[in-house]
């Protein structure tokens, strides 16, 4: 427009100042025009050319820092992630190396205590066999020497007699010489007694 005006005005004064023929007059307008839609194509194209490298660059800039941010916040979520995953996983075996540990502990603490007391069981049920068997075999022993050499011949052997007579051999001056070993309540006494009379011990 504003060269339009220009060739305007200068068409004008060109009609009052200098007269020229028409055909003259007629290119220098063309030439005008010409120069003027060059003009603002030029101006256009510079305006489109500045646009679209601004908005390139706008969302250029855009992308860069989107793109950063994404990447930003994916590294921290994994790193994230991964510290809880490695976390999780270290308690994880920290949990079950001491379970175990306290498994293992107490099933060796289970097993030696039953082993113990096993041990003392059979250990304590040999020693009372033993003890018992020793002493069963002394009692034998005793009773069948007292039996071969301490006994006097009118001693009731047979079982027939009644208790009476037993008891009164057993209340006799008979026996004070060995009244260490055929004591009033002595095992030997009594099996003698029961041996000679037919009366069951009392702990039958």
């Amino acid at each position: 427009m504003f060269f339009g005006s220009m060739a305007a005005n200068s068409v004008k004064r060109e009609k009052i100042t200098s007269p020229r023929p028409a055909s003259h007059l007629r290119i220098i307008f063309i030439v005008r025009v010409i120069i003027t839609i060059t003009v603002t194509i030029v101006i256009v194209i510079i305006k489109f050319i500045t646009t679209t490298i601004t908005t390139t660059i706008i969302i250029t800039t855009i992308i860069i820092v989107t793109t950063i941010i994404i990447v930003t916040i994916t590294i921290v979520t994994t790193i994230i992630i991964i510290t809880t995953i490695t976390i999780i996983t270290t308690i994880i075996i920290i949990t079950t190396i001491i379970i175990t540990t306290i498994t293992i502990i107490t099933t060796i603490t289970i097993i030696t205590t039953i082993t113990i007391i096993t041990t003392i069981i059979i250990i304590t049920t040999i020693t009372i066999i033993t003890t018992i068997i020793i002493i069963t075999t002394i009692i034998i022993i005793t009773t069948i020497i007292i039996i071969i050499f301490f006994l006097p011949a009118h001693f009731p052997f047979s079982s027939r007699v009644s208790p009476e007579e037993a008891a009164s051999f057993w209340d006799g001056p008979s026996f004070s010489h060995s009244s260490l070993l055929l004591g009033e309540h002595s095992i030997i006494r009594m099996a003698l007694f029961s041996a000679s009379s037919g009366i069951p011990p009392p702990w039958f």
